[in-house]
């Protein structure tokens, strides 16, 4: 089963309490917090709304001042705290909810950092390094999350498929798997990936390199999308025209490989698109 949701509070909600309720009422059944500039949701209103997401599946984007491959030491310093700041409030989130599921752990995204003109290979090192501090750190505190380093969309950013699954598998699924964002994939691929036989060929690998515990437990982000020479430009509504990212094909290749997991959708039109997603995927 795969559940289907927002990236932040829906255009119809006016606050997180009340985003809940509205999602529900929708019949969506997800929603990602978003902590773009910094983590500002305290341990007791995070304690408070754990009571009322109700069937709501939770998770987080960390904030985006977040590089794990910077040159200073202070940067990468404070990109851990960041994502470390995020793990400690949705664990909050995981162990105070209501409603229980099969996997209590909840994911927390983030962009793990920039090539910076370095050598790929050198890059994925650093950040590897890094990550495992970051884990140590979960792992002291028994934090019930996961994290996802998510998929980029811009060539000078670290984060393809085969990196992210790389890192999963060295460092241990159980800590960390990657949060696939179909239409970045789309987008750094300068539009070749959008078509169900390329969509196929991620699941399949994903199946291949780590197994059913990512294809039966995916975190995905969709949106309509515009590249250009370097990669991402622009997030769209799905069915702008400046957008030819093909969501029906994904959405069928999803459903033949029967994936599991949250389809968070990224759009301006963030409650319409999700809607959009989930009916065309029901109707498959």
């Amino acid at each position: 089963m795969i559940k289907f949701g927002t990236a932040g509070i829906p255009i119809g909600a006016t606050t997180t309490e009340t985003s809940f309720e509205y999602l529900k009422k929708l019949e969506l059944d997800a929603m990602e917090l978003e902590f773009v500039r910094s983590v500002h949701l305290k341990a007791e209103k995070a304690k408070y709304l754990s009571k009322l997401t109700g069937g709501i599946s939770l998770s987080a984007h960390a904030p985006y001042y977040v590089n794990l491959n910077a040159k200073e030491d202070e940067k990468i310093n404070s990109s851990i705290a960041r994502i470390l700041k995020s793990c400690e409030i949705m664990d909050i989130f995981a162990k105070n909810r209501i409603i229980k599921t099969a996997s209590s752990k909840i994911s927390v995204v983030y962009h793990a950092g920039f090539y910076l003109k370095q050598k790929p290979e050198e890059v994925y090192e650093k950040i590897k390094n890094n990550t495992q501090r970051i884990i140590n750190l979960m792992d002291k505190m028994n934090y019930d999350v996961i994290l996802r380093p998510e998929t980029t969309g811009k060539l000078t950013q670290f984060g393809t498929v085969e990196e992210l699954t790389k890192l999963s598998n060295e460092l241990g699924n159980e800590y960390i798997l990657p949060c696939i964002d179909f239409s970045h994939v789309y987008a750094r691929s300068l539009g070749k990936i959008n078509n169900y036989e390329e969509f196929c060929k991620i699941l399949e690998y994903l199946d291949n390199q780590i197994g059913k515990k990512c294809i039966k437990n995916m975190h995905m982000h969709v949106s309509g999308i515009e590249f250009g020479k370097s990669g991402e430009k622009k997030h769209y509504p799905l069915e702008n025209s400046c957008s030819e990212f093909n969501y029906k094909d994904l959405l069928k290749a999803l459903k033949d490989f029967k994936v599991s997991g949250t389809i968070i959708c990224e759009s301006p039109c963030l409650e319409k698109d999700a809607l959009i997603l989930k009916k065309y995927y029901k109707s498959l």
